[in-house]
């Protein structure tokens, strides 16, 4: 009786011991388990000079080259970073070259298959129209580019639209803004800096002029410096009320005309009456 107690002992010893070790490799393998998800999380693949291809149904969307790339894959959100720069050039069904953008960071969250892209993002379309900002979201999945910061677009050299938000397709060429702060037209500027180089210039001929016929001794000087003053007010009047009256003009070019308009006016009535006070004194009223 005694040796069956002994193998009932041994037994019921032996499965605590079974039961006891199955629980110490059950905890082993879920540490390992999350030490080896740890160090997947942190693990990091790099590579210089890359340049990723974008395809859709085999047709060339986009290409995008960094000097240097660091992929993260971490299960739960991996993820391509470009933290030294980014060179995109996107193409159109046809594959041309619709537009090419260039910025100094970017990251490719590659569950939601959406890049965003920050600091200094400058975009050039076909259209030679530019494009920049300081961070720009392509989502691929929905082929758009939205960002809701500060835009700014130059039109060629025609004017610069200052917006917040942006939204476009990949091309770049078909876009709109969320609301629009402020137009700045170009060639209006160039326009007024031309007339004041122009002012510049007549003033300095006009007054040669004047030393050429004092040297010359012109008896009727005065008058003809009247009509020529009298004509300069006239045309400035006109050329202000165009400005003034044409859409989209630019303000700063009429107000100049304006100016030069009431100049030639005081300038009129000074010789006029210059002029009168000397015909005044040589009798010519009595």
């Amino acid at each position: 009786m005694n040796w069956i107690q002994n193998i009932q002992k041994a037994a019921i010893l032996s499965m605590a011991a079974f039961l006891f070790s199955c629980g110490n490799d059950s905890s082993e393998i879920a540490d390992m388990s999350e030490r080896n998800a740890i160090r997947d999380s942190l693990t990091v693949e790099i590579a210089q000079d890359v340049t990723i291809t974008y395809t859709d149904s085999a047709i060339l969307r986009a290409t995008i080259a960094a000097p240097l790339m660091k992929r993260f894959p971490d299960k739960e959100n991996p993820r391509l970073e470009m933290p030294e720069g980014v060179h995109a050039v996107f193409f159109d069904g046809i594959g041309d070259t619709s537009s090419v953008l260039d910025a100094k960071y970017a990251m490719h969250y590659e569950k939601d298959d959406r890049i965003e892209i920050r600091d200094s993002v400058v975009v050039l379309n076909r259209n030679d129209e530019e494009i920049t900002t300081d961070e720009l979201i392509w989502d691929k999945k929905k082929r758009t580019v939205t960002s809701d910061r500060p835009v700014r677009v130059r039109i060629r050299n025609e004017k610069i639209i200052k917006a917040e938000g942006f939204e476009s397709d990949e091309s770049f060429l078909n876009y709109k803004f969320k609301k629009v702060t402020g137009i700045v037209y170009l060639d209006e500027e160039i326009d007024t800096e031309d007339l004041t180089i122009f002012l510049s210039l007549f003033f300095r001929f006009y007054y040669c002029l004047i030393n050429f016929f004092y040297t010359c001794k012109v008896k009727k000087l005065p008058r003809i410096l009247q009509i020529i003053w009298l004509l300069i007010g006239a045309v400035s009047l006109f050329e202000a009320y165009l400005t003034f009256t044409t859409p989209g003009a630019n303000t700063t070019t009429g107000y100049l005309f304006c100016m030069l308009a009431l100049f030639a006016t005081a300038r009129y009535v000074m010789l006029r009456r210059k002029q009168f006070l000397q015909d005044k004194k040589d009798g010519k009223f009595n």
